[in-house]
Order: C-alpha cells, then structure tokens, then sequence
C-alpha cells in the first residue's frame, strides 16, 4: 500500500501545531472520517455467535500481519530508507484479505492494528513523523472499508466455484474492489503529498511508476488468495509467506540497483549507468533504423 515518505523536515510529531491550513485541511477530515467510519459501523454490529467469529477472524489476520512484519522488519527498513517520495509496503496482503472476508468496520480495525504493530517495529525505529503514519493509515483504512462494501466473502466464494453466472459476478466484484482499494489509498496520499511539496507537484511521480503498480498489483492477488486460504482454515494463510518475503527481497533488490545507479550528491546516473543506458539506446535505435539524441539544456 501507498504511504508518505518524502524528506523529513523539522516538524513536529503530531500534526496540530506546524504544518499549513492546506495540508490541515486534508489530513485532519481523511483521520476523522476513517474513525467515525469506523466506530459507526462497528457499533451497529449485533452482539451474537456470529460477530465473536468475525472477531476471531479479525484477529488472525491481525496475527498474521504481525508476523510477516516481524519477518521483513529488516527489509522493510531499507526499503523504506532508499524510497524516494512514496513508499509501497507490502502490508496489502493482510488488510485487502481483511476487506474480502470482514465487514468494512471490522476490516478497519485489522488495517489500524497491523498498520500500528508496523509503527512500532519499522517506521518508528526509522525515524518516521508519527502524523504522516496516522493518515497513512487512515487512507488505509477507508480503501480497506470501500473494497469492503464493493465485494463480500460470498463473492469470494462465488469467484472460487465452479462456473457460472455467480463465478463472473465474483471475479468482477474482486476485480472492481482491487481497483478502488488502490485507487482511494493513492489519491488521498498523492494529495497531501502535493499540498505539502514546495514547488508544482508532479502527478505521475506522486501516483508512483510502472513497477510500483505492478508490486501493489502482485500483493492484492496474493490477498486474494490469502483471504481463500483463511476461509478454507486460518493456517492456510501462512503459506502465502515464503512467497511474500520473496517479494520483499526482489523490491529491495531492484531498489539497491536504483540506488547505486544514481549519484547520492547530484542524483544523476553514475558513469557506467549513463554508459549501459546509451549502449542500450543506441542498440534499439540501429535495430528500429531511427536515431537517439541526448536532450541539453541551454
């Protein structure tokens, strides 16, 4: 999922005294929606048989995020340090399983216990700014409870049949809720995120490139089959971790690469970065009969 990274300024911890009215204007309504989103939905549960499992359900997703953070807390910390604006964890598996299989309150509540068990143990320790964790989380919160109402452990289950016109509803309701679960974390942090840069905010940067759609691509269809396996039997879910750490370890892989192809001072390519890269367009331009140029500056 999507969070603020950007440069840590000399701020407070707690966003009520330092930052602009504009920024203000955003963070302090997104926190206090997901809480009264939250509290209401929670709250209009009945007390019966069926809410106590849908608590023990909450809780071993809560478990399980728990226990992959434990997992990849050291990767996640380098990861998060060599990110640039925003940052993808990988988090998704565990609060979008909450979303398919919880009702959407619930689902909140398993987003704000891993995304706080993720404070304690890799953004605190990193020295991230406790309000931007908070509305992070709070984004989370209300793409978890949008795919929530969009799609149900019915649907789930329908996707998983064996044909028919209940299996193509719940593959299409799966796929819509995948599109507005990362669709409203990315807004709402891509526009604080804008209203705090300093200069003309650059959307496609903000929205995160090619790869890092595809990464939150591959965690939402490992949720998928987490919130399969949970149904089937909470144990299940711990198969969905070898791979997941896996994953953890190719982006940090592909991140390190980024990061020794750039000059840490100027944040230009390296000479032999520069080389490998007009060795490559030289090769595509002879192969496509056209030309390559270097753009300059006057």
């Amino acid at each position: 999922m999507t969070a603020i990274r950007g440069e840590d300024a000399e701020r407070p911890r707690w966003p009520s005294r330092g930052l602009p009215a504009r920024v203000l204007a955003v963070l302090v309504p997104v926190e206090l929606t997901a809480v009264v989103l939250v509290v209401t939905d929670v709250v209009r549960l009945p007390w019966d048989r069926a809410t106590g499992m849908l608590a023990l359900g909450a809780l071993g997703l809560a478990a399980l995020g728990a226990l992959h953070t434990e997992m990849a807390s050291g990767i996640d910390r380098v990861r998060r340090r060599g990110a640039q604006v925003t940052y993808f964890d990988l988090s998704t598996v565990w609060t979008f399983a909450a979303a398919l299989l919880l009702p959407p309150g619930v689902a909140g509540l398993v987003v704000v216990a891993v995304y706080g068990h993720l404070w304690w143990r890799v953004w605190r320790p990193a020295g991230a700014k406790l309000y931007r964790h908070v509305y992070t989380t709070a984004t989370v919160v209300l793409a978890a409870m949008a795919a929530s109402v969009i799609v149900s452990s019915d649907s789930l289950t329908a996707a998983a049949g064996l044909g028919g016109a209940s299996q193509v509803v719940g593959y299409l309701s799966l796929l819509l809720a995948m599109a507005v679960y990362g669709l409203v974390n990315q807004v709402l942090v891509a526009t604080a995120l804008a209203l705090t840069s300093p200069h003309r905010p650059d959307w496609r940067r903000l929205m995160g490139d090619w790869d890092d759609h595809v990464l939150e691509g591959a965690t939402l269809c490992l949720a998928v089959l987490a919130a399969l396996a949970v149904q089937r039997h909470v144990l299940l879910a711990l198969l969905v971790l070898p791979p997941l750490l896996v994953l953890h370890r190719a982006v940090l892989i592909r991140q390190l690469e980024e990061r020794a192809n750039t000059d840490a001072k100027t944040n230009l390519l390296t000479a032999v970065a520069w080389r490998g890269r007009a060795h490559r367009a030289l090769t595509r331009a002879r192969r496509q009969r056209g030309a390559s140029a270097v753009p300059s500056r006057c």
